[in-house]
């Protein structure tokens, strides 16, 4: 089932094309939407990031808290282990500090006491 997640995420995402989307600010405004618990237009912001920018942390990250915060454990784990092997590509390039992906890994531990 897992790696039918990110299949059925682009099937129904089929709209956005990656890299071709002004999606500077999607990220800060579904983690608006998330604190406003306005969860499912989070989920739809944060899959179409994902979608835009398929190589980069960012929407797997917040599609991730969505998901613990719907109470959808598999889900959260598997998209924040998504951001997280992202996150690692992104330190192993020098782009990002380690303290990121340790961050990610705190929360990821935080999903998986869920």
């Amino acid at each position: 089932m897992k790696a039918n997640y990110l299949e059925q995420i682009r099937k129904d995402i089929a709209y956005i094309k990656p890299y071709e989307n002004d999606d500077l600010e999607w990220y800060n405004e579904g983690m608006d939407l998330l604190s406003n618990d306005q969860l499912e237009a989070a989920e739809l912001k944060f899959k179409e990031l994902m979608m835009s920018q398929p190589e980069h942390h960012d929407g797997f990250h917040g599609l991730a808290l969505v998901y613990q915060k719907m109470g959808r454990k598999d889900e959260a784990i598997f998209f924040m282990q998504q951001a997280l092997n992202r996150a690692k590509v992104f330190v192993d390039e020098g782009t990002m500090d380690q303290e990121g992906v340790d961050w990610l890994e705190q929360q990821l531990g935080e999903i998986q006491q869920m």
